[in-house]
């Protein structure tokens, strides 16, 4: 009997240890504006505010990190179920905003469609001043508590290059969107590095699940702007022929190199294409423009090879640098082959 007592007394203890040690829940509150308040100060009311709105029980709530023009703050809380919906992933933010006071204009429509789409009611929202990396962002995040009609979604690309028409990107971006029956919130290409020419593409969107949208780049380069525009809305076109339609196609322009190149947003399960190279070269665009259909015609006829079109662009080194002389690329849709045939686009 006293062995027993004391088998459950240990067993009583060990449960007890393991609750005690189950590890704390942390909710982090990146780039929180300074204000009146010093950054301890701000932690605490920052952690008061969460304990009311979820009903968890707070055990700390600390500053993590000064900036120059934000806190970092922190706060821990024993393990409680929460369907915690943010607009920003809280490990890796994705502002659009050049100044506070842009994302301050915006703020109250943003919170009418956050409240329109996810039937939430949030219990934080600021306009934040990310410091804690390598390049800064400015941006919205609004918080709340509760299973959501639709979910916000970021997605957000870097572009080592500087699109041509960011404009027209987003426009397209915004009308794929709609089309996939999702809400756009933010559309935007903005600067990433700027002294390198780097920018972002971020889709901020409501939707019951996320879109499967992915950067695809293709190694078609090209010496100037107006030749790589030129292609891209060749390009537009052929892929809408086949219905290989990419959400945008666009160019960049690397001003290390001096020369652009084609990308393109596009769902993940878009039919692609592979690209074969034709042997002959020519001194200039027009020339092997006015060579293409006749080498277009002999793919099909001759090679009996599925060629839906053709884009013509620089030869490339292996380094990714363009060659003085030009080559016609034959598009091929990836139907025709095996999916480990199909050549998927490549990083320059």
């Amino acid at each position: 009997m006293k062995h027993t007592v004391h088998v459950l007394i240990l067993q009583l203890l060990l449960t007890a240890g393991a609750i005690a040690a189950e590890p704390l829940v942390r909710y982090e509150l990146k780039g929180y504006p300074k204000g009146e308040l010093g950054c301890v100060e701000t932690a605490i009311l920052a952690g008061e505010t969460f304990s009311k709105a979820t009903g968890a029980k707070v055990e700390r709530a600390y500053c993590e990190r000064e900036h120059r023009h934000s806190y970092d703050l922190r706060i821990t809380y024993q393990p409680v179920a929460l369907d915690l919906v943010s607009t920003e992933n809280r490990s890796f933010y994705a502002g659009t905003y050049k100044t506070i006071a842009e994302c301050e204009s915006e703020k109250a429509s943003q919170l009418n469609l956050f409240e329109d789409r996810t039937k939430l009611s949030p219990f934080l929202a600021y306009c934040y001043f990310d410091e804690s990396g390598i390049s800064s962002s400015i941006g919205l995040r609004i918080d709340a508590i509760g299973k959501p009609a639709e979910t916000p979604i970021t997605f957000h690309e870097r572009l080592y290059k500087t699109p041509v028409a960011p404009a027209t990107i987003e426009a397209e971006l915004a009308s794929t969107l709609k089309a996939f029956g999702a809400t756009p919130a933010i559309v935007k290409v903005v600067p990433a590095r700027e002294v390198l020419g780097w920018t972002r593409v971020v889709l901020k969107y409501y939707a019951p699940k996320p879109l499967t949208l992915q950067l695809r780049r293709e190694q078609f380069l090209f010496g100037s702007k107006p030749e790589c525009e030129s292609q891209a809305q060749a390009l537009k076109g052929m892929l809408a022929s086949k219905n290989l339609a990419a959400s945008s196609v666009f160019c960049g322009w690397d001003g290390l190199r001096a020369q652009a190149s084609l990308s393109f947003i596009a769902p993940s399960e878009t039919p692609w294409f592979r690209v074969e190279l034709a042997g002959e070269r020519f001194n200039s665009l027009n020339a092997c423009q006015a060579q293409k259909d006749r080498i277009v015609e002999l793919f099909k006829s001759k090679l009996k090879q599925p060629v839906f079109g053709g884009i013509c662009a620089h030869e490339r080194d292996i380094t990714g640098s363009l060659r003085p002389k030009y080559r016609a690329e034959m598009l091929l849709p990836c139907s025709a082959f095996g999916a480990a045939e199909c050549r998927r686009p490549t990083f320059p």
